[in-house]
């Protein structure tokens, strides 16, 4: 048989048995990444929040140690548009003494720009910056007020629990608002009669931050009738605990006359 010939059958055999000589790439990554999304848990599997890694990411500052509970929360139970929440599938909030996230989990068939438009629509704005969203408008405690944005084969949270969902997914680190700390209280101001029968003693200058982002005026100083609190190194736009200690020692020595 002439060799044109045998090559000839050979192709035809092939084709019979549903072989193709070109395949396209793209069209099978995207048929592959279509199955993928469609067998994906369309809710938190079983055990899933309890299996997550406490972590916190860029915006969302704080560090979640190790006491960190992680629990499972129905996504329309977040103060958060509908627009968004009807796109999560999983939600797991984590929190600690001074640290509140939520992680949600989008729906696999999501491209990052769904996810960007989404939050867009759930008034949140990027700045400018890749990945990360701030809340535009007020946002009261306890509401969510900035969200990075990562996939789920990205993320070392993911680590224990990594083929539950396709890497691609797209996932929602929300920080939750604490509440405001508590002013320290202040020492009370001694009444005019106090000052006129008390004995002026020697003046004393100590460690006392007050919370209004100010680093000058975290001295304290006192004679044990009377207070002060100086504004130190006002020229300063950066002060340390150390260089405000030496500058109220120094205050303290002018106080008593030395």
């Amino acid at each position: 048989m002439p060799r044109a010939l045998t090559v000839v059958l050979l192709i035809c055999v092939l084709a019979a048995q549903g072989c193709t000589v070109f395949d396209d790439p793209a069209a099978e990554a995207e048929a592959s990444a279509a199955a993928a999304a469609a067998a994906a848990p369309r809710e938190c599997p079983a055990g899933f929040a309890r299996a997550l890694k406490p972590k916190s990411y860029g915006v969302l500052s704080k560090t979640m140690n190790p006491r960190s509970s992680s629990k499972e929360v129905p996504p329309e139970s977040l103060p958060l548009p509908k627009v968004l929440t009807s796109k999560i599938v999983c939600a797991v909030r984590q929190e600690n003494d001074d640290f509140r996230q939520v992680i949600a989990i989008m729906r696999a068939d999501l491209s990052y720009e769904d996810v960007r438009h989404a939050l867009w629509d759930a008034d949140f704005d990027s700045g400018g910056r890749d990945a990360v969203y701030v809340r535009s408008s007020f946002v009261p405690y306890g509401d969510i007020e900035a969200a990075l944005t990562l996939t789920y084969g990205s993320s070392p949270t993911f680590a224990p629990v990594e083929n539950l969902f396709p890497p691609a997914t797209q996932v929602a680190f929300f920080s939750i608002r604490s509440k405001p700390l508590k002013s320290k209280p202040q020492p009370p101001v001694p009444s005019l009669a106090d000052l006129e029968t008390g004995t002026v003693g020697f003046w004393s200058c100590g460690w006392s931050p007050t919370i209004n982002s100010d680093w000058h005026d975290d001295v304290l100083c006192t004679n044990g009738t009377r207070q002060k609190r100086p504004y130190l190194l006002p020229n300063d736009s950066f002060v340390t605990r150390d260089e405000i200690m030496r500058a109220a020692n120094e205050y303290e020595r002018h106080l008593n006359g030395e």
